[in-house]
């Protein structure tokens, strides 16, 4: 007999990770720093996942949110600024992981910031379309 909260047959149920994400993401105003919610690190790398594969748009505003002990952070197709990722980048816990890819308000001017909360960074990824370094030739040696 099937319980009112299973899944239909052949589907497999959600996780209780993405119940906590949807819920979050649908109720995303509980995220502001005023909030003072603090979220286990897993949660909040994942996340910000689900955000965007839910097919929100990553901004300044939602990823200062998660200012506290993010240690991986991909961003695709977001419109984070320069000024957001470089206040993310020096107010937080060193990032081990970061992936960026189709974040076309990033400029050169983040170089100098990665460069300088880098020292824990063990991947740097950076993808199509995130002219960072179109935008700092002179930080390029050619």
């Amino acid at each position: 007999m099937q319980s009112c909260h299973s899944a239909p047959i052949g589907e497999t149920p959600q996780s209780l990770t993405m119940l906590c994400c949807s819920y979050i993401v649908e109720n995303s105003k509980i995220l502001t720093r005023e909030s003072g919610q603090v979220l286990p690190t897993q949660l909040m790398e994942d996340l910000i996942l689900y955000y965007q594969q839910a097919g929100n748009e990553v901004d300044d505003q939602f990823l200062l949110s998660f200012h506290n002990r993010l240690r991986k952070l991909r961003l695709r197709n977001s419109s984070v600024t320069t000024e957001g990722l470089s206040e993310l980048l020096q107010n937080s816990h060193p990032l081990y992981e970061l992936e960026l890819s189709n974040c076309k308000e990033l400029t050169g001017e983040l170089l100098p910031v990665i460069n300088d909360c880098g020292e824990n960074l063990h991947t740097l990824i950076l993808g199509p379309d995130v002219p960072v370094l179109s935008d700092a030739p002179h930080f390029i040696s050619r």
